[in-house]
């Protein structure tokens, strides 16, 4: 495992191999969205992280100060005190940020790759986490039609069931969601009815998939 130090000098840390190898670019810090919006759209809300970022290459690298920019959705690591060290997404194969594990899946919303946050993954089925961002109006004055808080940035969840190379969103109707498990069904209904459990939630969803899995 190849550890990637954070300091005044992380440029030097790294190696000029990682970019050239296009594992990546060098870009200035800070925030990837509008300036004038409050928040972040960054998903951790320090740099303070523990990271280890597994390569197609099959390398591994332990990354401090690793976060992830949800709007550009990529993997950031702060190398200096202006300077950020951007991933590129195709050369990650999976990575662990707090204990926290992300990799790349069709999304088939945007048809294209992005990262998911494994919840559960068994055999066969995982229950991914998509996490976006999106602006919350400020309020606005009915009276004086002016702006008294600003915009601000806020993470939004949804949830998607993947098999193989597809992945599709968690269902709103319990009836369609408990379909998803085929011979397992009538268990599942079962246990959700007797644990009075929330397709809605994401702990009442991780619960249900650790107990398909035990099946």
């Amino acid at each position: 495992m190849t550890t990637m130090s954070y300091s005044q000098n992380a440029n030097a840390n790294i190696g000029a191999g990682f970019e050239q190898r296009g594992l990546g670019i060098y870009t200035m810090s800070g925030n990837s969205g509008n300036t004038k919006i409050k928040g972040s759209t960054y998903l951790f809300p320090d740099w303070k992280t523990n990271s280890i970022v597994n390569m197609k290459d099959g390398k591994n690298y332990k990354i401090p100060g690793l976060n992830y920019d949800v709007k550009l959705d990529k993997l950031v690591s702060k190398v200096g005190i202006d300077s950020l060290f951007s991933f590129n997404p195709a050369t990650i194969d999976y990575a662990n940020i707090n204990n926290r594990t992300f990799k790349r899946y069709l999304d088939p919303e945007l048809k294209r790759n992005s990262f998911y946050e494994i919840i559960v993954t068994n055999e066969n089925l995982k229950l991914l986490k998509r996490i976006n961002v999106a602006v919350k109006k400020g309020h606005i004055n009915p009276m004086t039609k002016t702006q008294e808080t600003p915009d601000t940035y806020v993470l939004k969840n949804s949830y998607f069931i993947n098999k193989g190379d597809v992945s599709k969103k968690v269902p709103s109707k319990k009836r369609e969601f408990i379909e998803i498990f085929g011979g397992m069904s009538g268990n599942i209904k079962e246990y959700i009815k007797q644990n009075k459990l929330s397709i809605k939630k994401e702990l009442h969803l991780k619960q249900i998939f650790t107990y398909y899995d035990s099946l």
